[in-house]
C-alpha cells in the first residue's frame, strides 16, 4: 500500500491535475462551467451503474446494494464510508461496465483518465485492457462510493478512483 500510495502521489505531482480534463471534457460537450460543477458538486457526474459489481471479501456485489460493507482496495478491504445515489444514467460501457463519461479510472501507469477519454487497447492499473468501449443510455440511477484511501476494485480487477478529493490517494 505505501508504494502505491507513494508512486500514485508521485505521478499525480508531474502530471495535471485530473479535473482539469473534467473542464476540457465537459467544455467539449456542455461548456467548461458546467463540466467543473459536475466535479465540485460529484452530482453523478463520476457514477457507476447499481448492476457494476465491486470486489468484496464474500464475492462480488453490486454497488446499489453495498452498505457498510468492506470492498477491495490496494491497501486491502476497506469499509465503505458512504454510497451517494443520483437520479442521472451511465453513458458508457467500459469493459462491461456501465459508467458515467466523467469517472476515474486508474491507467497503468498510476495516472488517472476519465472514462469518456479511455480507448480501445489503454492499459489500466494491474494489466488490465480496455477491450470493450461504448457509448450506451443506460436507465435510472448512479451510484458511486466514499472509501477510505479513494481507490477502490471493481469485479474484474479494474482499480478506479472516487473522484472525491484527487489530492489523497
Amino acid at each position: 500500500q505505501k508504494q502505491f500510495d507513494a508512486q500514485m502521489k508521485q505521478r499525480r505531482r508531474e502530471e495535471p491535475k485530473w479535473w482539469e480534463s473534467v473542464l476540457d471534457f465537459g467544455g467539449k460537450a456542455a461548456g467548461a462551467y458546467a463540466g467543473y460543477k459536475v466535479y465540485t458538486l460529484g452530482g453523478g457526474g463520476t457514477c457507476f451503474a447499481g448492476s457494476t459489481l465491486i470486489a468484496t471479501p464474500n464475492g462480488p456485489i453490486a454497488i446499489s446494494l453495498l452498505n457498510g460493507d468492506k470492498i477491495k482496495t490496494p491497501g486491502g478491504y476497506q469499509s465503505v464510508l458512504a454510497v451517494h445515489e443520483y437520479d442521472q444514467h451511465s453513458e458508457l460501457i467500459v469493459n462491461g461496465v456501465e459508467v458515467t463519461k466523467t469517472h476515474p479510472f486508474v491507467m497503468s501507469d498510476g495516472s488517472l483518465e476519465l472514462s469518456g477519454n479511455l480507448k480501445m487497447g489503454d492499459m489500466l492499473w494491474g494489466g488490465v485492457e480496455v477491450t470493450e468501449l461504448k457509448p450506451h443510455e443506460g436507465t435510472g440511477k448512479v451510484y458511486n462510493l466514499d472509501v477510505e484511501g479513494h481507490t477502490f476494485y471493481l469485479e474484474g480487477g479494474i482499480l478506479v478512483h472516487t473522484g472525491r478529493d484527487t489530492d489523497a490517494v
